[in-house]
């Protein structure tokens, strides 16, 4: 690779930007601190350090891409000589970027830097880019407070764009933050909204736990957060948020449920009127029920008894529709619903295992992922066996009986292994050619430990 030499501290480019300092260098270009003469005013320019064609091109794209977006939260150019040798642009001069603060101990800044870091890849997205290294160290922070998305340099435009750079098998990117799908031939190449949206769950994890995001661990995050981080990170790019606007509504549930003064049962109340209404007439607004959602996941510890009343209120039909359109949106909401009925549920009467075992065999039987129908189950084994309700235990065997696919009765397997003594106090209501096999190795390990 021919690398050029660095321009000196002094030196003078394009005839009136004075090189002050050197503020970072990648892969294919340096970053200098600059001065212009005529007013003295101190700017970022970076220039190509790598006399190859092609990197010279990708140094153009970058340029073009940041040229055509005008947005807040994008780094903006205000000069540009692609024609100098060699080639560079000028842009405002940060105070930083985000990977040099540390936002551990204030959510509320962690989560507002990171709104605006959203809104900068949204406007590459709606202009037809894929960022492709989305991080913390390409999140700036700029003088006013303003964070913008900056390094385009390895943005991919318009898949109908035929001069795409990136070689069929060729890696780009930063390793730590990448999707698994860029690590793929042509993993690069094809990426797309759901590609950023994984980087940006690695991004977002890391300025709120100021962990390394090489290795996540969504257990040290608050719940409502955990599951975003979680959704935004899944291996396979279907199971992840399709776009931007999907995250941020999921993040803005989280910040409205968290904010001062939130009153989430007036809230709820409201949106259970207008999706019951629309279901009526079998329609419904994703925005609705993915807001009901999120309200029941948000809603702390303190408040089980409230997430089991919200909870109870949601009818089969809406269920039925959440399950079979939104089961993303509705696991973290039937998980909060799970951890409270694990902590209350001995306190209630026998009737509510009925409750519980009967909106829990609406979800099981609309889920559309084996996830969901798992929680589902576990949901129930829980209240009809702690309230030991005959009448909940039969709609949880129906549930059980009914297991067909090997994917489903693998999550249910591994379920019930960590229920495993409470399956063990009904386990002998079933017989083996009853159950999926995969599940009846686990009835067999119960009959073994008697």
């Amino acid at each position: 690779m021919n690398i050029r030499s660095a321009f000196p501290i002094g030196s003078v480019i394009g005839g009136q930007y004075e090189v002050l300092d050197v503020l970072g260098h990648g892969g294919m270009g340096v970053v200098l601190r600059v001065r212009r003469k005529r007013d003295r005013k101190e700017f970022a320019l970076k220039y190509c350090n790598v006399a190859a064609d092609e990197a010279i091109r990708r140094f153009a794209r970058e340029v073009r891409a940041m040229q055509a977006i005008s947005h807040p939260n994008v780094m903006r150019v205000l000069d540009a000589n692609l024609d100098n040798d060699p080639p560079y642009f000028v842009m405002p001069l940060a105070v930083g970027s985000l990977a040099d603060e540390d936002l551990r101990s204030n959510e509320t800044e962690a989560l507002k830097a990171f709104v605006a870091i959203l809104e900068g890849v949204q406007a590459i997205h709606a202009s037809g880019g894929t960022h492709r290294d989305l991080k913390p160290a390409n999140a700036m922070r700029l003088p006013n407070g303003t964070v913008v998305v900056s390094d385009l340099g390895l943005v991919k435009l318009d898949p109908r764009d035929t001069t795409i750079l990136t070689q069929t098998a060729q890696f780009v990117g930063t390793r730590k933050y990448c999707a698994p799908e860029q690590m793929l031939p042509q993993g690069s190449r094809n990426a797309d909204a759901r590609t950023d949206v994984y980087q940006l769950g690695k991004t977002l994890y890391e300025l709120v736990t100021g962990e390394d995001a090489a290795l996540v661990n969504p257990d040290v995050l608050p719940s409502g957060l955990a599951h975003i981080v979680r959704r935004s990170t899944r291996e396979a790019p279907a199971e992840r948020y399709k776009s931007i606007a999907e995250l941020r509504d999921a993040l803005e549930g989280y910040m409205r449920a968290k904010a001062p003064g939130a009153q989430p049962l007036q809230r709820f109340d409201v949106l259970l009127q207008q999706a019951s209404e629309l279901l009526k007439g079998n329609e419904y607004k994703p925005e609705t029920l993915r807001e009901l959602c999120s309200i029941l996941a948000h809603l702390d510890q303190r408040e089980d008894e409230l997430v089991i009343s919200m909870f109870t209120q949601l009818d089969p039909l809406l269920l039925r529709a959440l399950g079979a359109n939104m089961p993303d949106d509705l696991e973290p909401a039937l998980e909060r619903y799970s951890k409270a009925i694990d902590e209350l549920v001995g306190g209630k009467s026998f009737s509510f295992a009925e409750t519980v075992a009967n909106q829990m065999k609406v979800v099981f039987e609309s889920a559309t992922v084996s996830s969901l129908r798992c929680a589902a189950l576990r949901t129930a084994l829980v209240a009809a066996v702690a309230l030991w309700r005959f009448a909940a235990m039969d709609t949880l065997s129906e549930m059980l009986k009914s297991v067909t696919r090997d994917d489903d009765a693998m999550a249910i397997a591994e379920m019930l292994r960590e229920k495993k003594a409470t399956f063990a106090k009904i386990a002998s209501q079933y017989t083996p050619t009853q159950l999926h096999p995969i599940i009846r190795t686990v009835w067999e390990e119960v009959q073994t430990e008697e």
